[in-house]
């Protein structure tokens, strides 16, 4: 299972903290915690990033989801394909349309569906394109991600299950279920327990690396 971790644990939090940090990056079946201070830079995390992209990318974009001036309520397709193709040009690696930035709590599946079809077509090759397809319910994740894949995406979003706070086997189950329904689509995992009511550990990221 080629993943990557996102953890709110790891970001803005984190990097706002002077004294030593920690960060857990991933990248196929490598797992490993680097330590990071703001007045040193780590050799082991410049050597890793020096072996080429990881999985996604070095820019990753959470793209906003654009609506119509003249209606509110309406997604502005047209807008999302010029927005998508800007951010190509100006040094994103890959884009994430309908994440939480994107507003995934207020669309229906067939607006995100929709988005994912006119942002690749907008994009083609030229930059990775990475579906919010993440859900408290494993089905509808099982779902969006099929439908991702058949439609060229380059990889899946997946939120750790939120209100339900399922145990760490759970979540194990959960994303199991959602990489070995399309296992060639990389899955990037996003662990943000203010929002969810659960921690996903390391342990558990370091687990689910090992899926084929």
């Amino acid at each position: 299972m080629d993943i990557c971790f996102v953890s709110s644990l790891l970001g803005a939090r984190v990097r706002r903290s002077r004294g030593a940090r920690q960060a857990l990056t991933q990248r196929g079946n490598v797992t490993k915690m680097v330590a990071l201070d703001s007045n040193k830079t780590d050799p082991s995390l410049a050597s890793y990033y020096g072996r080429g992209n990881p999985v996604f990318g070095r820019v990753i974009t959470a793209m906003v989801t654009p609506f119509k001036p003249s209606n509110p309520k309406e997604v502005d397709y047209t807008v999302a394909e010029q927005l998508a193709v800007h951010l190509a040009k100006n040094g994103s690696d890959a884009l994430v349309i309908g994440g939480t930035t994107g507003e995934s709590p207020t669309l229906t599946w067939s607006e995100q569906y929709e988005l994912f079809k006119v942002v690749k077509q907008a994009v083609g090759s030229s930059i990775k394109v990475i579906a919010g397809a993440g859900s408290n319910s494993t089905d509808e994740a099982i779902e969006a991600t099929i439908r991702a894949d058949k439609m060229g995406l380059d990889g899946t979003l997946q939120v750790v299950p939120y209100y339900n706070k399922p145990p760490q086997e759970g979540l194990y189950q959960h994303f199991k279920a959602v990489a070995e329904c399309a296992p060639d689509l990389p899955v990037m995992l996003y662990n943000i327990p203010g929002r969810t009511g659960i921690n996903m550990s390391a342990e558990m990221t370091a687990r689910l690396a090992k899926i084929p």
